[in-house]
């Protein structure tokens, strides 16, 4: 009796060894019905090589079944898999289906499939150019992360691009997102340091964080109106963008979302942004000037810290504080305008601008300017013009009272080629022979010369 439930156990232990029901033409499949999935083999030293062809149908044991998909993790780590035809009866193919076949060169997307699962081309390395068919809506996260790719046009059928679903391909060039693709997910183009064009339809809403972050070879991006959303770091450390559109209708520029692009030299900010999120456009060191529409309400902290070509700087006078650090090391910074809604600027906010000359401030109300705001600089050399009516309030603050303070009563900005004639003077009332940076007496009147 021993010896038989012996041997049963044997039997049933033999019946489960294996993932599949049918093994034909060297190809494993799990059978439901007619119906036959491709599914991996079990012996991690007999894995699939070479080129393989998934037939439509086979027969097994007196039965014909039909090819309906390629099961989750069917050729994972197939690492000498060169090339898969799938026929077109096929119409799903699982999770991590091909990930990590490094020598995988060839693979064909059947027009029935409609969802691209994650991971299913992870890590292929080898595969420079794949055709997504119209139809397919969904392409996974992951889906060809670290990839071969060289090139991608995704159709209009597409409606979600998941995260990380192109990251880290090494060797895309460029990219083509269709009409259906409303939102660009998290890190879906992350580090693909080749990508130069990206061409976006105007039906995209929102790009999410490090969408396009240290895509290095990105030279310019039109942004599209109809986006609202642009998250956390999105074109961060895009070093070769020069130019980027920002859409009308964005409300914020969130934190990070240019930071250190380096080639980036000018900005137009729309109206319609409230707020400009911390270290948004740090490090940016090509910008040579800035100015902050009406419409902005607050600069966050490091916001415009180390964009050390900036030498111009106009803060638009709906902005009512300027954080810790907004302008720290903008080494070049040599002109400022300070807006009539300023009520509050932090520590360190100009620290390490050290070519700081003048000070235009249009708040009524000398802001409340931390002691810190401006440290490490000499602010008694840099010229702090205020109104008449304010000037005696700004002489009398512990931080603005340290500067040259001046009232621009009767101040006519004129560039130095059109003064011809009259006697010049500098403010220690020296005869000069032309013009100086700053204000000088001409013909017994203040000019400002810019």
């Amino acid at each position: 009796m021993k010896q038989k439930y012996l041997f049963l156990l044997c039997l049933l232990a033999g019946i489960n060894a294996f993932a599949y029901d049918a093994v034909v033409d060297g190809i494993c499949y799990n059978l439901s019905g007619d119906e036959a999935t491709v599914t991996y083999r079990d012996d991690k030293d007999d894995l699939y090589i070479g080129s393989v062809v998934i037939p439509e149908s086979f027969t097994y044991n007196g039965r014909t079944y039909s090819v309906t998909c390629v099961g989750d993790s069917a050729f994972l780590d197939c690492r000498e898999l060169t090339d898969v035809v799938i026929p077109a009866s096929v119409t799903s193919i699982g999770e991590r289906a091909f990930r990590n076949c490094s020598t995988l060169a060839s693979v064909n997307i059947p027009v029935g499939v409609t969802d691209l699962s994650s991971h299913i081309f992870y890590g292929c390395k080898a595969l420079t150019s794949i055709v997504i068919p119209e139809g397919v809506t969904t392409i996974g996260e992951n889906a060809f992360y670290n990839a071969g790719l060289t090139s991608v046009t995704i159709p209009n059928s597409v409606l979600s691009i998941g995260e990380w679903a192109f990251a880290w391909c090494s060797s895309l060039t460029s990219a083509t997102i269709g009409s259906g693709v409303t939102s660009i997910k998290e890190r879906a183009f992350y580090n693909c340091q080749e990508l130069a064009s990206v061409t976006i339809s105007s039906d995209l809403t929102s790009i999410g964080r490090f969408a396009f972050a240290a895509c290095k070879s990105l030279t310019s991006f039109a942004i599209p109106n109809s986006v609202t959303d642009i998250e956390y770091a999105a074109f961060q450390n895009c070093r070769g963008l020069t130019s980027v559109s920002i859409p009308q209708a964005l409300t914020s520029i969130d934190s990070y979302v240019f930071s250190v692009c380096t080639g980036l030299t000018s900005i137009s900010i729309p109206d319609n942004v409230k707020a400009i999120g911390e270290r948004a456009f740090y490090g940016c060191s090509g910008l040579t000037s800035l100015n902050i529409p009406d419409g902005v309400k607050s600069i966050g902290e490091a916001a415009f810290s180390k964009c050390e070509g900036l030498t111009s700087l106009n803060t638009g006078n709906g902005v009512d504080s300027i954080a810790y650090s907004a302008f720290y090391d903008c080494k070049n910074l040599e002109s400022v305008i300070i807006g009539s809604g300023v009520k509050s600027i932090g520590n360190m906010a100009f620290s390490g601008c050290n070519n700081l000359e003048e000070i235009y401030c249009n708040a009524e109300q000398a802001p409340d300017a931390q002691s810190l705001a401006f440290y490490n600089l000499d602010v008694s050399r840099i010229l702090l013009l205020v109104s008449d009516e304010a000037v005696e309030q700004y002489m009398s603050h512990s931080v603005w009272g340290q500067f040259w303070v001046e009232t621009p009563t009767g101040v006519k900005p004129l560039s130095a080629s059109s003064l011809n004639e009259g006697d010049i003077y500098n403010l220690s009332g020296q005869l000069i022979s032309a013009p100086q940076r700053g204000l000088n007496i001409i013909g017994g009147r203040k000019v400002m010369i810019r």
